[in-house]
């Protein structure tokens, strides 16, 4: 059965079928590259647009362990080597949707804040094609 209501902190991030470790914060971005189609016939004193490449990202914030199953050194590798892997931004209860897509890490970094903090890893994830939207099993 699907979610109800709000979802409280279950959406995750899977590169490969496996979760990122110790997640904090997940964001999945789609935005559309609108084209300006102003012209000396457009009515008014209005700018024209219309829909153009479709762009999106995945965002992850973890905390930082150095024998995570799947954090900042995994996620660093695919960043260095420019490697394309699949990514799924999911909540993995039955009935709710998931997206996909192929991507590479953009960006990695770790941050260490001041006395008690814990360590963090930020990741964004540049999708690449066409973005696949399923209903979990």
């Amino acid at each position: 059965m699907s979610s109800t209501g709000i979802n409280q902190g279950i959406t995750k991030i899977t590169v490969g079928g496996t979760a990122i470790t110790f997640l904090i914060n997940t964001e999945f971005v789609r935005t559309n590259e609108l084209m300006d189609i102003t012209n000396k016939d457009s009515t008014g004193n209005s700018r024209e647009f219309k829909g153009g490449l479709l762009n999106g990202t995945m965002n992850a914030e973890a905390y930082f362990a150095e024998g995570a199953t799947y954090g900042f050194r995994q996620l660093e590798a695919l960043c260095s080597g420019g490697t394309s892997a699949t990514f799924i931004h999911t909540s993995e209860v039955s009935g709710d949707r998931a997206w996909s897509a192929s991507g590479l890490v953009r960006e990695i970094g770790k941050r260490s804040p001041n006395l008690d903090g814990s360590e963090t890893v930020a990741c964004q994830i540049q999708l690449t094609g066409a973005v696949s939207e399923t209903t979990e099993a």
